[in-house]
């Protein structure tokens, strides 16, 4: 692979609540990353990482939200300047992981130098 890396997330909240990232997001040097603080009921959001352009990084980290439950959910990703890529979104601790569905959109974490994906949070009452 070659230029800037770049990985991109929308994340879809069809819960009943709202989803607040904990911390900030973690991210490998020579890259920015960017992710909203809450994610309301209902709404959609956009996290973004870049890598920097020319100087042969590419773009690898990880960001966590925090569900109504209390449950968290550590999404993490490696869009490297050379090899596969590679990313997931898993339960990390606390509420009931059984309560929620997650969906990825593509299933398989995709290829190429510029991933977009899409995960769904789907929870109990809705």
């Amino acid at each position: 692979m070659s230029g800037d890396m770049q990985f991109h997330c929308t994340i879809v909240n069809s819960t009943n609540g709202t989803m607040t990232l904990v911390g900030s997001p973690s991210a490998s040097s020579g890259h920015a990353a960017t992710a909203p603080t809450t994610i309301a009921k209902g709404a959609t959001a956009k996290f973004s990482a870049l890598g920097t352009d020319g100087t042969m990084t590419g773009a690898v980290g990880s960001f966590e939200y925090t569900l109504d439950d209390a449950s968290i959910w550590k999404f993490t990703y490696d869009i490297p300047y050379s090899g596969s890529n590679s990313g997931s979104v898993g339960y990390v601790k606390g509420g009931s992981a059984g309560s929620w569905t997650v969906t990825n959109s593509p299933a398989s974490f995709p290829s190429g130098d510029s991933v977009s994906v899409t995960t769904t949070f789907t929870g109990p009452n809705n």
